[in-house]
């Protein structure tokens, strides 16, 4: 539905319930997964290519691929 494509790069059962690391294609212009909460855990994104939108509370962040 968004065009986003997710892979599993390590699962929560791999890492002991640790952690769960994924990686997510989004297409240009897409609009991602809707506006949510995670009350169990905290996500960190990392964009490799192009800039991402997060909206956290009422503040949007536009991030930005960092240049190695």
């Amino acid at each position: 539905m968004t065009g986003e494509q997710i892979t599993f790069l390590e699962t929560a059962e791999e890492m002991n319930g640790r952690y769960l690391s994924i990686e997510v294609s989004l297409p240009p212009q897409g609009d991602g997964p809707s506006l949510h909460i995670h009350d169990e855990f905290e996500e960190e994104f990392e964009v490799i290519s192009g800039r991402l939108t997060v909206t956290i509370g009422k503040e949007q962040h536009v991030l930005r691929a960092t240049v190695a």
